[in-house]
């Protein structure tokens, strides 16, 4: 039996998400930022969807494991919380969900093609 890669293993709630880039070592420059995006996830990272709704739409960001550059978990000094800076080597697919169907649409944006790295900070986070 092939396991379906479709099922998520881990879920968070209330992921808050920024989406820029870094322009030092120790400075990310925001561009957007949600703060009540859920996340879900498997065992071996083959897809990572992030969940938000913006102006009553629902959107799905799926990011698959080749367009993941590099992960790493940052501990600010004083601060709370830490966060995980994910950087891809390109945009993540995005989907607009219909109304009418249960399922997402492919969205076609410049967010799409002008995106190359996000970071999620998990402060408030629910593991389910």
């Amino acid at each position: 039996m092939v396991p379906n890669s479709r099922i998520f293993e881990h879920c968070m709630e209330l992921v808050q998400l920024h989406l820029g880039c870094q322009i030092s070592e120790e400075q990310f420059s925001v561009l957007w930022a949600r703060s009540d995006c859920l996340v879900k996830f498997g065992k071996e990272f083959k897809n990572i969807n992030l969940l938000l709704s913006l102006d009553a739409v629902e959107y799905k960001l799926e990011i698959s494991s080749e367009s993941i550059r590099q992960i790493e978990l940052y501990h600010p000094r004083g601060q709370l919380p830490n966060f995980l800076l994910i950087q891809l080597l390109g945009a993540p697919r995005i989907f607009k969900k219909l109304l009418k169907m249960a399922g997402f649409e492919k969205l076609i944006s410049l967010l799409h093609a002008a995106l190359g790295i996000f970071c999620c900070m998990f402060g408030a986070s629910t593991y389910l």
